[in-house]
């Protein structure tokens, strides 16, 4: 090898950024400042401005490929940067839509913190602008961003994921409208822009009959204790087998090897409780995740119910009464736990005794001082630690299930995130094993169609119930209830209220009675003129 070549290959090579620009697409703009040029680069696929003024780099992109029309688009930005120089009006990053995104981002995230906005919808703003509206709005200036503009988003953000139903697309606006109102009230732009209209279509809710209800509450009580799994299989697998296109499979634990082994789902007696609990009592399963027994009140006066003082669900704090057969599903549930908790309790004393007779000169702090300083082997450490952690579970006392801190639905979980899931997946399981996924209407079902079969059987059952008093029971607005819940009924459903009657029991006014009556009221009317 030459010693030029040697030197060639020594020398490292400078990496360009890929959002430097590629020194053979700079082109000038004929007539204007030589600071202005377009320019394309590896990150986008479309030509990008760049002009230096203020002591600062102004970059934009052009939302072209042509560069006929990114040239037009850099004068036009040239043209608004001296506008804005000369009107006084903030260069740079704080006019762009990524800087206000961000400032109304860590607004909500403020409102965490007040306990005004829940930390799971925060993480949603944060996902949809990460997933789509920076991708697409990021780089554009606010003043750009109009009517039209925000139509070329919708029609980016349904033709990337066709997957994405009508009511997530509008979500998706919704966020970019809420950041452009955001950066009207920071005098950034002048007037937030009008939103396309996005039409959702409203379906009536998924709901169990009385029959798939009684299947439910009585395949979840005889599957108390069994174990399913998920397990993944191949297309052939699955079509040897008798499952079709279905390649994910629910069997029952110990019964089945095909494919891969996903998970395990043991179903638990709250499951039998929870379809009970919820069909009589108006709750979201987010309510089930943070109900704790203080929030319980049995109230048993003329009416027999209880008294839901839970936390605020979808912005909703009302307290909820339930149907009568709710109280005896809590009270059967909390027995229930209550003697697993005197169970444990008794585990407990005599697990501790039995380690403090075998252990007599067990110390923690010396476990852990040798834990630190000791050479010890892999195995040792391993025993020790055990040993400690054991120790310091027997230490720290039984499980507590029932007091009013405890959560009333798998209390055992102190994650709720993790209870609610578990949950949801023994629902899933026996709705796998009724084959009551998807209703005879094509309606997909999941555990919230509990809530959904509570409401309803209110609406068909319930003696001429008042919607706002429903709706406000159940935490939702009467528009909502017509909606989703009244609108599958016709006029059949409701013959009897069509066709009723006023009963007769009132009083008729004699003559001289409502003679009576019309004269104080033009005396009444005299006297007060």
């Amino acid at each position: 090898m030459s010693a030029k070549k040697q030197a060639k290959t020594s020398e490292p090579k400078i990496r360009r950024h890929r959002a430097s620009a590629i020194p053979e697409t700079i082109s000038y703009i004929p007539d204007y400042p030589k600071k202005l040029y377009i320019y394309k680069n590896e990150a986008s696929r479309f030509y990008w401005v760049r002009y230096y003024a203020e002591n600062r780099i102004l970059r934009s992109s052009t939302k072209t490929e042509s560069k006929r029309e990114a040239l037009e688009a850099a004068k036009a930005f040239y043209d608004d940067i001296q506008l804005r120089i000369a009107t006084g009006k903030k260069l740079g990053k704080k006019s762009s839509f990524a800087y206000c995104a961000k400032d109304w981002l860590s607004q909500q995230k403020a409102r965490v913190s007040t306990k005004s906005l829940s930390n799971e919808t925060y993480k949603q703003y944060e996902y949809r602008l990460n997933k789509f509206i920076l991708p697409f709005l990021g780089d554009y200036e606010l003043s750009e961003i109009d009517y039209q503009t925000l139509n070329q988003f919708l029609t980016y953000v349904s033709s990337t994921d066709s997957k994405l139903s009508v009511a997530t697309v509008k979500m998706y606006l919704g966020i970019a409208g809420q950041i452009m109102t955001h950066a009207e009230k920071l005098n950034l732009i002048a007037r937030a822009p009008h939103l396309p209209k996005v039409k959702v279509k409203t379906n009536a809710r998924g709901y169990f009959t009385v029959a798939e209800y009684r299947q439910l509450w009585s395949r979840a009580k005889a599957l108390r204790g069994k174990g399913f799994q998920y397990r993944k299989l191949t297309e052939e697998q699955a079509k040897d087998n008798g499952y079709g296109d279905q390649t994910l499979v629910i069997t029952e634990a110990g019964t089945s090897k095909l494919g891969r082994f996903i998970k395990r789902v043991d179903i638990t007696d709250d499951l039998y409780q929870l379809i009970v609990f919820m069909i009589n009592s108006f709750v979201r399963p987010t309510d089930i995740k943070n109900m704790q027994h203080k929030h319980v009140e049995i109230v048993e006066r003329d009416h027999t119910y209880l008294y839901l003082r839970l936390p605020p669900s979808k912005n909703k704090k009302d307290p909820i009464i339930t149907m009568p057969k709710a109280v005896e599903v809590y009270r059967r549930h909390k027995a229930n736990y209550a003697e697993i908790e005197a169970q444990e309790r008794a585990s407990h004393k005599e697990k501790l005794a039995l380690f403090k007779a075998e252990n007599s000169r067990f110390s923690e702090d010396e476990i852990e001082e040798r834990l630190k300083t000791q050479k010890l082997t892999q195995r040792e450490h391993k025993s020790l630690t055990a040993k400690l952690n054991f120790y310091k579970k027997l230490m720290a006392g039984p499980v507590s299930y029932t007091a009013s801190e405890d959560y009333v639905f798998m209390p055992q979980f102190k994650d709720r995130k993790t209870a609610l899931k578990n949950l949801q997946n023994q629902f899933d399981v026996l709705l796998s094993q009724l084959n009551l996924r998807i209703s005879a209407n094509g309606e997909e079902r999941s555990m919230y169609s509990l809530r959904h079969t509570c409401i309803t059987y209110r609406y068909m059952y319930g003696e001429k119930v008042d919607l706002l008093v429903l709706a406000r029971n159940a935490r939702t607005s009467p528009e909502m209830i017509d909606k989703h819940y009244a609108s599958k009924f016709s006029a059949v459903h409701n013959i009897s209220i069509l066709q009723s009657r006023k009963k007769k029991n009132h009083k008729k006014f004699k003559l001289d009675q409502v003679a009576e009556a019309q004269r104080d009221f033009a005396e009444t009317t005299e006297h007060n003129l």
